[in-house]
């Protein structure tokens, strides 16, 4: 065990300082992003991409689905 004298110079003695992180305004965030040549941020962009577009071809194709279906219904009548 450690005398009392030893811990209280180990208690006083300078601590490292603490970095801080600089914050960046969202215009910078979105440039850096989009000019990135690193192969992570590619590929989180790419998953961005497709899930965005996958997020307005399942509307669509419902919406289209939905005409065929009640154009089906529609016609029934009218065929001899």
């Amino acid at each position: 065990m450690l005398p009392i004298e030893e811990l209280m110079a180990t208690l006083t003695e300078p601590v490292a300082p603490v970095l801080t992180v600089e914050r960046r305004g969202r215009g910078k965030v979105v440039v850096s992003c989009l000019t990135t040549t690193d192969r992570k941020n590619i590929g989180h962009l790419c998953l961005i991409t497709s899930f965005g577009f996958f997020l307005i071809a399942v509307p669509t194709g419902v919406k289209f689905l939905v005409q065929h279906w009640l154009d089906a219904e529609g016609h029934k009548g009218d065929r001899r």
